[in-house]
């Protein structure tokens, strides 16, 4: 009775309120803000929006009664993240973002689905002579349109879950999923072994987020990691394969779907997630989750049907760092991406609109990074397979290590080009995090590589060439000089990729303005000083070896400087 009044008065309070209360705009994601400019005084009889509310624990029955009573509904709750999804009308969100407890309220956005030539590209066939391995017993989880029955899975899709239209049996109308899922485990029967996919005994548990037009939304993607996770013993998945993405509109700190992607990955399971395909634009278009420093982001390479890499190139397409907001070196590494075969759902969406791309009955050709990330996340499988003891970060240690440093710079390709052989070669352990560096100014000219856990600056785990090659990617006349990246008109200048009018202006690809203003990123407008609040991490935000790691995640601090919101 006495949570019913509290609900009853504090409702009646916040109802007395006009439409324009001071509420606390940090909390509302940028995209969130525009919508509610645009409405303007047609708010109230505006539709409900779709969002996901980030909140500071679990919420408790009364918190949800107070919701509902504001207009809210609630659509599930995340088990990977503290929130849930929901239907709020817009001229209610400023009272929401207002309520104890609410951290973060976004949009519930839409995300996309962004082997002959390239098995021989990342070295499968010396893996399979020199040590057998293909991913035997090792479960991938494949997030994304669905997988289809094909002769080259029989017997290995291990489940299957579907978040779209609730069917039971194995299927997929767009083609998409499938094709990721043979890139990762076709065992190449319908090619006589030729289009063997990187793992071909490695078992597929999918789960169908994306409709037949290949598009989805956030929500869907947390709530299957959530099952992943709940089922992660059952079926033994050590990998998630992301081969989808979404524009990035604010930290990845802030970020539902980043939050759910960490979670998965300090409860042990490595996420390979997809760069993006806005390289076309230039620098700084890496794509979300792919700017979440923990996971594993792939770039795309095109390996101009040869079997020898010497000639490959980097994917037109294939996005580049540094990552928006954060300032983290992505990609990690660079895979095989560019007209891929793999395996073909005949009368799907994919298979009927490009009907040019077809191979056989069988197989069918597609391109873009998400083709790369299951290149990579086969490479995780196997070294999984050859050692089962191996945690995440190790895994990511060993592919960027390991990876052939490419003649591109470090936000073209990352580390380089992936090579399984070299990766199983290496006997390196890492037990601590390894999340991908941020990139930082000095008042030298130069740019320093700090830890992006760490306030300090640690650079023990990629300080060192043996990660990002030798001085002529660092050197003062390469990358780094004067007219090259930090130069006026590169990443940072006012024409490039942060400019009015390049990826992020009111005309290109994300529909907002310039992102860091008329002095760029490091000019007079950089506002230092207080941070909003936001999400802090769980107690599960354990270090590989069990140390807390809360003192080192410091909510918009980055390596010394708080960090900046436009």
């Amino acid at each position: 009775m006495k949570d019913r009044l509290l609900v009853f008065v504090f409702a009646a309070m916040f109802a007395a309120l006009s439409i324009n209360v001071h509420a606390d705009q940090t909390k509302i994601s940028p995209d969130l803000l525009e919508k509610l400019d645009v409405q303007g005084p047609s708010i109230q009889s505006g539709a409900p929006v779709k969002v996901i509310v980030q909140t500071a624990g679990r919420i408790t029955a009364t918190q949800r009664r107070f919701f509902q009573s504001l207009g809210g509904r609630i659509n599930g709750d995340f088990q990977s993240v503290d929130g849930f999804a929901a239907d709020v009308p817009l001229f209610t969100l400023e009272r929401i973002s207002d309520l104890p407890g609410v951290k973060y309220i976004s949009v519930d956005r839409t995300v996309r689905m962004t082997m002959d030539y390239t098995s021989a590209a990342v070295g499968v066939k010396e893996v399979r002579e020199k040590y057998g391995a293909t991913g035997a017993g090792v479960g991938v989880a494949v997030i994304d349109s669905g997988v289809a029955s094909a002769p080259d899975l029989a017997g290995r899709i291990a489940a299957f879950y579907d978040f779209v239209g609730g069917r039971y049996t194995p299927y997929d109308d767009n083609g998409h999923g499938t094709h990721v899922a043979g890139i990762i485990a076709g065992s190449g029967v319908s090619s006589k072994g030729r289009l063997q996919g990187i793992a071909p005994e490695a078992h597929i548990f999918a789960v169908k987020v994306l409709g037949s037009d290949g598009s989805g939304c956030v929500s869907n993607v947390i709530k299957a990691i959530d099952l992943v996770l709940y089922r992660r013993h059952e079926y033994n998945i050590r990998v998630i394969n992301l081969s989808i993405s979404q524009p990035v509109y604010e930290t990845y700190l802030c970020d539902p779907l980043c939050q759910a992607v960490e979670r998965a990955w300090v409860d042990g399971v490595t996420v390979v997630c997809s760069a993006g395909n806005l390289g076309t634009y230039g620098y700084g278009t890496i794509c979300s989750p792919g700017n979440d420093p923990y996971a594993i982001t792939v770039g795309a390479m095109n390996c101009v049907f040869t079997y020898q890499t010497s000639d490959d190139l980097i994917g037109s397409y294939s996005s580049k760092g540094l990552t928006r907001f954060d300032h983290v070196l992505k990609p990690d590494i660079v895979a095989p991406g560019n007209k891929v075969a793999s395996l073909r759902v005949p009368g799907s969406y994919l298979d009927l609109k490009y009907p040019e791309n077809r191979v056989d009955q069988y197989y069918f050709r597609l391109s873009g990074a998400s083709m790369a990330v299951p290149v990579a996340a086969g490479a995780a499988a196997l070294l999984l397979e050859h050692n089962p003891e191996l945690n995440p970060d190790t895994i990511k240690a060993r592919l960027m290590r390991a990876a052939e440093k490419i003649k591109y710079d470090p936000m073209t390709r990352g580390a380089g080009y992936l090579d399984i052989p070299e990766a199983l070669e290496l006997q390196y352990d890492l037990f601590r995090y390894a999340t991908s560096p941020t990139v930082i100014p000095l008042t030298t000219g130069g740019v320093a590589l700090v830890d992006t856990l760490s306030v300090t600056g640690d650079n023990a785990v990629w300080g060192d060439n043996a990660v990002w090659g030798d001085n002529a990617v660092w050197g003062d006349n390469a990358v780094w000089g004067d007219n090259a990246v930090w130069g006026d008109n590169a990443v940072w200048g006012d024409n490039a990729v942060w400019g009015d009018n390049a990826v992020w202006g009111d005309n290109a690809v994300w529909g907002d303005n310039a992102v860091w203003g008329d002095n760029a990123v490091w000019g007079d407008d950089a506002q230092r000083g207080d941070a909003p609040d936001a999400p802090q991490p769980t107690e599960s935000s354990t270090t590989s070896d069990g140390l807390y790691t809360t003192q080192n995640i410091t909510w918009g601090r980055r390596a010394g400087f708080w960090h900046f919101y436009d």
